[in-house]
């Protein structure tokens, strides 16, 4: 590794907890139009999240201390995607918008748009739906690394490709990588898909070398 670090042509970098901090913070929390008992939504977000230990859970978690700890049963994490499970005999999906939309839950277009005006702004977004409907969404953001951007100015000095590759959403991800200036962003990878997606940069180019950083 050594030896070849001289001839690296593309660095490529996970985004949460490598060019960010990893201390994701709950930015924004909308319940949706027409919802009444606010309260209730929250104790069951707080249950389920409860169950996960994924970095976002835990900020939701955080943000939501103090609400009422209900029944969960049935719970489901799939990784990359959210969680799922039953709380007082409600059917409860929480997660990003392809886990949603797999689910069949439809996300209505006034809620989709200010989805997408939150993650212009570099926020993860999380969708709650109870018994088939969107009733809330979360917006979550991660402090980006102070020396992030200096480093990445470094690496395109030394005319080496910057690459960010993330499960987060296209939106969110492109205006992370704006603010660093990374060059590319592969968006929506699932955990499981990141080897694939540096052995398809390799075979771009047998001149290709390339270097990746970070736990993906």
């Amino acid at each position: 590794a050594l030896e070849i670090a001289n001839k690296i042509t593309h660095m490529v970098f996970d985004k949460t907890g490598t060019l960010t901090k990893g201390q994701p913070e709950v930015q924004t929390f909308e319940i949706t139009k027409g919802v009444k008992d606010e309260n209730f939504i929250k104790d069951v977000i707080f249950s389920i999240e409860s169950q996960s230990h994924h970095p976002l859970a835990e900020a939701i978690t955080d943000f939501l201390n103090g609400s009422k700890k209900l029944e969960v049963t049935s719970f489901t994490d799939v990784s990359g995607k959210g969680v799922k499970a039953t709380a007082e005999s409600h059917k409860i999906v929480i997660g990003n918008q392809k886990f949603i939309e797999d689910e069949g839950i439809k996300i209505d277009t006034p809620i989709e748009s200010l989805s997408n005006d939150k993650r212009q702004a570099g926020e993860t977004i999380s969708f709650v739906a109870l018994n088939g409907k969107v009733v809330a969404t979360i917006g979550i953001t991660d402090p980006i690394k102070e020396e992030s951007k200096s480093l990445i100015e470094k690496l395109k000095r030394s005319n080496i490709r910057t690459i960010m590759l993330t499960g987060d959403n296209e939106t969110t991800a492109r205006a992370v990588a704006n603010s660093i200036g990374i060059d590319e962003v592969l968006a929506e990878v699932l955990p499981g898909q990141k080897a694939d997606k540096i052995k398809e940069l390799q075979q771009k180019s047998d001149k290709n070398i390339i270097a990746m950083v970070g736990d993906g």
